[in-house]
């Protein structure tokens, strides 16, 4: 068995497999060596002039006859990827791949294909999917293709010939982007090929197979090199005992030989190979070209010349090795060995210093700069499979338009220089011409020697020497200062502050000169990809991240066939945030929204806007807090340029902090269409997860499609789609025949505008779990409503990991089929209401439920939301986690609440793998009464004018002051419940929200009072009381506000001064964040999963108190946790708050849980005095389809 028969299937091999790079550095273009004639004596098959040639070897002599092989593709656009006997005749075949991903299987005789066994090949053409490499995984004597795809899973195809024997099967080989492929060999001599990886870390991993299947007891580490010098060379039986061995290479040349058997080295036949360990020679291939039954190591030198080593162990055999006399071509490299490098290139032409020359690398998904050595020389690293564009630039020289390069197809040394020539300084030269590759286009000019020196801040600044850079300092007063600004990165800042409405330099005009910024590119993440310091004189130092200007030009790709454009606005973002000043610049952020999104957030008469709550006064509303600003901006921009303004949609109003909505209490936002407005809420910014507000903002939005923009027929479509019908009993008017179809329990539970809206807002900004729920609702969004385009949610890749899943759980819980109720208790007493749900299952472990929830109301709309949770047969819960068919809930009501029939509103039924199902009560049957005599269906009422606000020294630290909140209710029936009264107070401080507070009623006074403790911590300011609620026994809530205009009281208001107050938010270090992820059951894993992850974290005066951790499943969904300090109940921290200090949190992911790749998705951060702030690490990617 000849594996890695040559350096170019190795190259392909690592490329394809790791996505990441090729890990070796050592090998020849187009050399690959197989047994293609059969006679047991490996062949070399080299491509001259675009002809392929097979030479067959006597010796170290090339035997005579004619080599051309005329049947092989010239076209090179098709590469070859593998060799090997896939037909089982003893002659091994070619495995050809497009540069588009389509495959070609030649069945070889010599150096001619057998035609009629040849054609294509039925493997994945998506180039998510690569090569591994060629082996037989399964014993059958045919050779088989392993496939990985960039998620990380294992697909191999047992073939006879171009005919796959067998449906493609995945194997159980780790998923674990960090193990990357190295190589395919029969290690321990039992007849499958096995499959050796590498972890990122330097770790050799064998895994074992046996009849396509992986044999968890036989694999492990292996105990190979680990230093990052040594570097994977090749696989082979190099000692003829049956079992093949493993050829590494070190820095310097020396080649290392390791005899396997299994997982085990066998040390004293092990050690440092008798092969040439000078750099001008690079390893051909690995093979049998003598017929000894030993496989040997083909080199090949810089200077052409090839030299054959027959081995034996690691010995070589002196009368069978020497010079080889096949043609000295295609392996010249003027750049010598560049280690792990994707591709290897030349600059020749240049003089001058090596500052002033850059090659960039752009693609999907891809910038890359980098600088050559004084040789000229450059080197690309960890490029993924994909089309790129690599381009020359050399300040004072004319260089060449740029080159097209194919990984994993191009070889990693580009034989062809890149010429660049000299230009004159008089006269001064400059040209530029568009590039259909590079988004910047291609330019250069005669080299200025005087460097670019601005004023700045009282000194002087060296600035970029770019067209775009002059632009950028020309009409905004940008000036790019320090490394790493490419051509191609201004030009990208350059369109971006373009399409951003804002004010231009013009010394002319009434502005004049735009206070200077001096940016600063770094390749560390920063939090919003940008930090800003504003200096006195008004000037900026501001710091972009690299990562935001990847995929900030729009690049053409195909997906699904499709042509069009790829790109993210995450660069847009950061621009936003900038010509903002963050959301505070009301200006700056009026101009974009009127300009971009035919929208205002100045509203000049509130009255007459909101005709449908009752033509409310100003002073029920507020502005944006800054960051909502920056947030609602940018949500705009993420829907397709055409939805950007919307005919009837002009304004967003923000009611004021600390007051729910009159009509919808619990509404976190309204949208009006025909009022052209909508309105948020407090509750749809404060304390919730970008994620969720990104969603909310798009949910709003879309409402204004379907009232103003979706035809008749489209609507009709989808109310099809989505089984909805009209149902008069039916609090919304709409029932669904449907149940586990949907993104949310509230698009199932209203009506299609809602069911839309929440579809459109998982498109854009969460599109698998739309996928997941509902892939034909994820078509008709994609096709009917967005023409073509998609959007990708990408998390922050060193942010991912991998949960191992044998067994997965993609069925929902199932229907109900039983429910039993019982309310215990005369119609004077409390009631204990027991519920008890029975659920559709053919198999209980996967069809059961981990608990539900549903909200039952009264006739009259008080409610009691009810959980439950799985029984055993003899009515004991089963533990947490676990999950059942018969599920129960139970909960005590108040003599006093209202009688009669109470009815749910919804069933949501969740399974330990987050998948829901959700029930309408036309679903199952219900019946529900409560038998109160003593019901009481009096809302508590506040009494006008008793509303007192006081302040004193808190009795148990003096350090803390209260501030204390009192009034008086109206409660003549069943009296006020416990923990009810709350109280929500607000600030003058720009950019915080209200403090909410519960206290409990005197019950012999009927009076409420709230505390709220006010450490020297807290905001010195002015604080006022908005907004009160108060419960009676009765579940009837009462309420006021207190806003000042001609319906309302005015509000109570009190000064606070705190000693050390702290309003801002604490912070976690971006670039330090680790996760770990370990299956519990590693044998048989079952999604069970721990997972470990960790930052450090900081705050400024009151001391870091919690984090909510947000992980992403391959599915869309999304699980909270939070992760808390030890001191997280105290009232001061412990130590230095301002240190950086380490936080761990460890998750167990239950059985069941989703396989394949997670991530990290946002982490949010608060402190003691209520400050927070999110880190969201997703970034949205557009498609939008050519010509849309």
């Amino acid at each position: 068995m000849k594996v890695f028969e040559s350096a170019a299937r190795r190259r392909f091999v690592c490329v394809w497999a790791l996505w990441v790079g090729v890990v070796i550095g050592l090998s020849v273009q187009g050399a690959h060596v197989a047994d293609f004639d059969g006679d047991g004596r490996d062949d070399v098959l080299l491509r001259i002039d675009d002809t392929w040639h097979v030479y067959e070897l006597e010796g170290l002599e090339v035997a005579s006859g004619d080599t051309e092989a005329p049947d092989l593709p010239a076209d090179n656009a098709w590469r070859v990827v593998g060799t090997g006997d896939l037909n089982g005749d003893g002659r091994d075949d070619l495995l050809f791949r497009h540069v588009d991903g389509a495959w070609a299987y030649y069945a070889m005789d010599g150096r001619r294909s057998i035609g009629e066994e040849s054609g294509t090949l039925a493997l994945p053409e998506s180039l998510d999917w690569t090569f591994a490499g060629i082996g037989d995984l399964n014993g059958d004597g045919n050779e088989d293709v392993l496939l990985r795809h960039m998620s990380g899973r294992w697909l191999y195809y047992a073939a006879d010939g171009r005919t796959r024997i067998a449906p493609a099967r995945g194997l159980a080989l780790p998923r674990d982007l960090r193990l990357r492929f190295a190589g395919i060999g029969d290690l321990n001599g039992d007849g499958s090929d096995d499959v050796l990886l590498r972890h990122e870390d330097g770790r050799w991993f064998y895994h074992a197979l046996r009849r396509g299947r992986s044999v968890a007891a036989l694999s492990g580490w292996v105990e190979l090199r680990v230093e990052a010098g040594f570097r994977f060379g090749g696989i082979g039986d190099l000692n003829g005992d049956g079992n093949d061995d493993v050829l590494l290479r070190a820095s310097g040349g020396q080649w290392y030989y390791y005899a396997m058997d299994g997982r085990e080295v066998l040390e004293e036949e092990s050690g440092r190979a008798e092969i040439s360990s000078s750099d001008t020679w690079r390893l051909a291939g690995i093979g049998d070209l003598d017929g000894d039954g030993r496989d040997g190591v083909l080199l090949q030198n810089t200077d052409g010349g090839w030299h054959y080593y027959a081995m034996d162990g690691r010995q070589s055999v002196a009368s069978r090795s020497g010079e080889v006399a096949l043609p000295e071509t295609g392996s010249a490299y003027a750049c010598g060995d560049q280690g792990a490098a994707s591709y290897v290139g030349r600059i020749a032409g240049f003089a001058g210093p090596t500052d002033d020359l850059e090659v960039v690398l752009t693609g999907r998904g891809a910038l890359y700069t980098v600088r050559p050595g004084d040789n000229g020389c450059f080197a690309f690293s960890e490029v993924a499979p994909g089309r790129y564009a690599v381009k020359v630039n050399a300040k004072g020289h004319r260089t060449t338009p740029a080159r097209i390069v194919r990984f994993p197809f191009h070889e990693v040394h580009d034989g062809v220089a890149y010429e660049v020539a000299s230009l004159p300084t008089d006269p001064f030269v400059y040209h530029w011409e568009e590039d259909q590759d590079t988004p910047a286009g291609a330019e250069y000019s005669s080299h200025v020697v005087e460097p670019r020196v601005v004023e700045f801040q009282g000194g002087t600044v060296d600035v970029v020497d770019t067209a775009a850079a002059d632009r950028l300092r020309q009409d905004y007063n940008i000036l790019l200062v320090g490394a790493g600004w490419s051509q191609e990165h201004a030009f990208r800042l350059l369109q971006t502050m373009e399409a951003i409405p804002q004010l231009v330099q013009d010394a002319d005009s009434e502005e004049g000169t735009l206070p200077a910024s001096a940016w600063r590119i770094t390749d560390e993440f920063i939090a919003g990809d940008i930090a800003v310091e504003v200096a006195e004189d008004g000037t900026r130092e501001t710091t972009v991240s690299s990562a935001a200007f990847v995929n900030a030009a729009p690049r053409m790709a195909t997906v699904d066939g499709k042509r069009g454009v790829w790109f993210s606005r995450r660069l847009h973002h950061a621009g936003v945030h900038f010509v903002t000043d963050g959301g505070r610049d009301r200006a700056a952020f009026e101009r974009i929204f009127r300009g971009r999104y035919g929208l205002a957030t100045s509203i000049d008469d509130y009255g007459s806007l909101t005709a449908p709550t009752g033509n409310e006064s100003e002073h029920n509303f507020q502005q944006f807090e800054p960051k909502e600003i920056v947030l609602l901006l940018n949500m705009m921009e993420e829907m397709p340029k055409g939805m950007h303004q919307v005919d009837g949609f002009d304004y967003l109003v923000r009611r004021l902090n600390g007051l729910p909505h009159p009509l919808y209490p619990t509404a976190p936002a309204v949208a009006w269409p025909s009022s052209g407005y909508v309105e948020f809420m407090e509750r749809a910014f404060k304390g919730q997860s970008e994620d969720y507000m990104h969603r909310l903002i798009i949910h709003e939005k879309a409402h204004f499609l379907w009232a103003h923009l979706f035809d008749d027929d489209l609507k009709a479509d989808w109310i099809e789609l989505g089984g909805w019908y009209q149902d008069p009993a039916a609090a919304s008017g709409w029932s669904t025949t449907k149940s586990a179809e949907f993104v949310s329990a509230y698009a199932h539970l209203k009506n299609p505008n809602e069911d839309m809206a929440e579809s459109i807002s998982y498109f854009v900004v969460n599109p698998d779990r739309l996928r997941a729920r509902s892939q034909a609702k994820y078509e008709f969004v994609r096709d009917r409503i967005m023409q073509g385009s998609i959007y990708l949610a990408r998390i922050r890749e060193d942010l991912t990991f991998e949960v191992y899943n044998l067994f997965p759980d993609y069925v929902y819980p199932g229907k109900i089929r039983r429910v039993d109720i019982t309310v215990a208790g005369g119609s004077h007493d409390d009631k204990i209401l027991t519920v008890d749900l029975e659920l559709h299952a053919l198999d209980g472990e996967k069809e059961g439920a981990e608990r539900g929830l549903t909200r039952l109301s009264s006739p009259i709309g008080t409610f009691l939301d009810l959980w439950v949770y799985p029984i055993d047969e003899h009515g004991d819960y089963l533990p947490g986690g676990e999950t059942g068919t018969v599920l129960r809930g139970e909960a005590t009501l108040s003599k006093y609440v209202k009688a009669g029939y109470w009815l749910p509103e919804q069933f949501r039924l969740t399974d330990a793998a987050g998948n829901d199902r959700y029930q309408r009560p036309s679903d199952f049957g219900w019946r529900m009464y409560v038998d109160n005599a003593l019901e009481d269906y009096t809302v508590p009422e506040y009494v006008a004018g008793s509303l007192t606000m006081n302040k004193s020294v808190w009795e148990e630290d003096d350090t803390v002051q209260v501030i204390r909140v009192t009034w008086s209710v109206v409660e003549e029936d069943s009296g006020l419940a416990n923990g009810t009264c709350l109280a929500a107070i607000n600030d003058e401080l720009p950019g915080t929200y209200s403090l909410q507070v519960y206290g409990d009623p005197n019950a012999a006074s009927d009076e409420c009072t709230v505390d709220f403790l006010m450490p020297n911590y807290m905001p010195t300011s002015t604080y006022s009381t908005q907004f009160i609620t108060m419960k009676d026994l009765g579940n009837n809530w009462g309420s006021a506000k207190f806003t000042g205009d001609d319906a309302d009281e005015a509000p109570a208001t009190i000064e606070l001064v705190t000693t050390n107050p702290d309003t801002e938010p604490p912070e976690i270090d971006v670039n330090r964040i680790s996760v770990d992820a370990v299956p519990t059951n590693p044998e048989a894993p079952n999604g069970e999963t721990e997972v470990t992850v960790g930052f450090p974290r900081r705050d400024n005066i009151s001391g870091f108190r919690a984090a909510q951790l947000l992980l992403r499943d391959p599915q869309g969904g999304t699980h909270h946790y939070w992760i808390s300090p030890d001191d997280q109940h105290e009232l001061y921290p412990d130590g230095d708050p301002t240190e950086w200090r380490e936080l761990e949190k460890v998750v167990i992911l239950p059985p069941g849980s989703i396989p394949g790749t997670w991530g990290i998705a946002e982490i949010d951060v608060h402190d003691r005095a209520r400050n927070y702030r999110e880190y969201n690490f997703v970034e949205i990617v557009r498609f939008e389809v050519e010509g849309e």
